[in-house]
């Protein structure tokens, strides 16, 4: 997985960290979180760049990604089955064998904020 990773966000393989995995049932969510940490709790391996999440189930209802500092789509309504806090931001709905990334600093170097995210609650599934 660390090499297909790789060789599509065009990064080292050897700056992939070990995979992490998160399993999320009724009600549970993650807060709105940066992936990048402060100068002062750096230590010399740096701060990370890019994150990518892949996603291993299809939820029946919530658990979308959202990056609440930006705007939704259009299409992100209750009508197109999005929860509440689904149409917080701009978000990614949680589809089984897919994979989105992310880049957690800007082309400076610096964090960027606007890739703050978080898991809305699964309503149903997991």
């Amino acid at each position: 997985y660390k090499q297909r990773i790789a060789k599509q966000i065009m990064l080292p393989f050897d700056n992939i960290e070990a995979l992490q995995v998160l399993r999320y049932t009724k009600g549970q969510k993650y807060e709105t979180h940066a992936d990048y940490f402060p100068e002062s709790l750096l230590d010399s391996s740096g701060n990370r760049i890019c994150t990518c999440l892949a996603y291993l189930n299809t939820p029946e209802e919530g658990g979308e990604t959202v990056f609440p500092l930006t705007t939704p789509a259009a299409t992100q309504t209750e009508e197109n089955g999005w929860s509440e806090c689904g149409r917080e931001g701009l978000g990614v709905k949680a589809h089984r064998g897919d994979v989105i990334c992310f880049w957690d600093m800007d082309t400076d170097g610096k964090p960027d904020p606007f890739s703050k995210h978080h898991a809305c609650p699964i309503i149903n599934g997991k």
